[in-house]
């Protein structure tokens, strides 16, 4: 599959919330996930990863089950994902055989999934609600999730990255 996004995934732009998102989940509607890493991401990101000195931070906004998680990881580097389907989070886990533990935090409504030995962590929550510290953010990589929301949602969660 190329990199361009579906002309059925354009029409959810007009989402303000993660209706379109999670119910694409929830009906195993994703079409919109790759079997592989994105072309992209090797192409501008994993040179970066690989070059860099320090162990990095990349943050993937509705994070799905993307294999470029994957990619960071056998980079070395640390995966900070944001996911509002519990299936979506599971999968990733299951499908890579990492185990993982799960925090859960009443106050703000997060499940915290942690992998044991992969420096990898999911929250699992409402994205527009969500309110927890992350640790400094060297990149953000989004391959397709935030098509599924409306640009105005888009830059309310751009603002959760640099509050």
């Amino acid at each position: 599959m190329t990199e361009s996004t579906k002309r059925e995934d354009i029409q959810a732009s007009d989402n303000t919330d993660l209706s379109y998102w999670l119910q694409s989940w929830k009906a195993n509607r994703i079409g919109f996930h790759r079997t592989a890493v994105s072309d992209l991401f090797q192409s501008f990101l994993i040179p970066k990863l690989v070059s860099a000195e320090q162990q990095k931070c990349v943050v993937f906004p509705l994070c799905g089950k993307t294999l470029d998680m994957i990619a960071v990881l056998d980079a070395g580097h640390r995966v900070i994902g944001l996911e509002g389907s519990t299936s979506a989070v599971e999968a990733f886990f299951n499908e890579n055989s990492i185990p993982y533990d799960i925090e859960n935090d009443e106050n703000n409504q997060c499940q915290t999934y942690k992998g044991n030995k992969h420096p990898v962590t999911i929250y699992c929550t409402n994205f527009f609600t969500f309110n927890k510290s992350l640790p400094p953010i060297d990149y953000i990589w989004d391959r397709g999730g935030l098509v599924a929301v409306h640009q105005q949602a888009v830059n309310n969660i751009v603002i959760v990255f640099f509050k």
